[in-house]
């Protein structure tokens, strides 16, 4: 394949409609060559068994966005239109799918459901703004002397089932380090990214019910597991996310309480309105750096739960778009 990708994507809608994305930004991960014809041009790779690993994004004239990404042919995408929103997976071996996504049917987040603790704990608490990515070159904005977050990545073993299997939960994994590093730039911190540094199977751990008082009690049963403290240290993490399983069973019925949970950096932990246990800020958030999201939120449009949690605390929630 081409080294640069293709210039643009045609997706056709469920409603019958097909869209045209022109290519913003590509980021060639594996499968592509950069061989030149005797006229200076690249030619592909003559292999078409070759697995794709990529990054491609595109935007419409109306800020409608098309993100995908691709590990070893496994896609993960995500498409905003003027109107809606969708999901895009499959694989070669099985089917590429384009689903609806239905705002009134989404998880709640972590802040919905601490900002509305009259309400229980269901689906349907509202849509979230979709902020539009406006994308740039990664050599163009990220600056000399950059840092980077180190994340460690634990998962559960439903986790991994629910997201497709092994190669599913490569492919959200790499959608979610490329969503959270984009809303980064969006935000003003083109100066700022994460990378895993670490990948571990959490074992033992079972999510203790679907309320709003159970996503809390994980998040603090998960920042004091033993497992998760050891691969910590073992990898010198900064940061580290738990993937738990989806939010909603097949029939809809809430699993979680929430698409994930955080810990909040502030000077006035336990105050009224704050979140109680929030570290304090600087090193002293060092023990309460850690996140869980659901595979199912992690990078839903409408929810991209993955880049909020584990960077919302460390950036100015303010300005933190994603």
């Amino acid at each position: 394949m081409l080294r640069n990708g293709p210039d643009s994507i045609d997706l056709e809608l469920p409603d019958g409609r097909v869209i045209d994305f022109a290519r913003k930004q590509f980021v060639p991960r594996a499968g592509y060559v950069e061989r030149l014809d005797c006229s200076g041009n690249e030619i592909p790779d003559a292999d078409p068994q070759t697995p794709l690993s990529f990054r491609w994004y595109g935007e419409l004239p109306n800020h409608g966005w098309l993100a995908i990404t691709v590990v070893n042919d496994v896609v993960r995408g995500t498409l905003v239109t003027g109107e809606n929103s969708y999901q895009l997976s499959g694989s070669p071996e099985y089917e590429y799918i384009l689903s609806e996504i239905d705002p009134e049917g989404l998880p709640p987040t972590h802040a919905e459901a601490i900002a509305r603790p009259e309400n229980p704990i269901g689906y349907g608490l509202g849509k979230q703004t979709n902020a539009q990515f406006h994308v740039e070159s990664y050599s163009q904005t990220r600056a000399a002397g950059s840092v980077e977050l180190d994340m460690l990545i634990m998962y559960t073993a439903q986790a991994e089932l629910d997201a497709g299997g092994p190669m599913g939960l490569d492919a959200l994994i790499q959608m979610s380090i490329d969503n959270t590093n984009q809303a980064l730039i969006n935000s003003g911190y083109a100066d700022l990214s994460v990378n895993v540094v670490g990948r571990e199977l959490l074992t033992g751990f079972i999510p203790s019910g679907s309320t709003q008082t159970d996503a809390i009690f994980d998040r603090d049963q998960l920042r004091l597991n033993p497992q998760i403290l050891a691969a910590r240290d073992a990898y010198f993490a900064d940061v580290t996310m738990v993937l738990l399983r989806n939010a909603r069973d097949n029939s809809g019925f809430p699993q979680l309480g929430a698409c994930g949970a955080t810990y909040i950096q502030s000077p006035t932990c336990g105050a009224q309105g704050d979140v109680s246990q929030c570290g304090g800020v600087g090193t002293g958030f060092e023990d309460y750096a850690l996140a869980w999201v659901s595979v199912e939120c992690a990078v839903l449009a409408d929810r991209n739960s993955f880049p909020h949690e584990p960077v919302y605390p460390v950036v100015n929630p303010v300005t933190f778009r994603v």
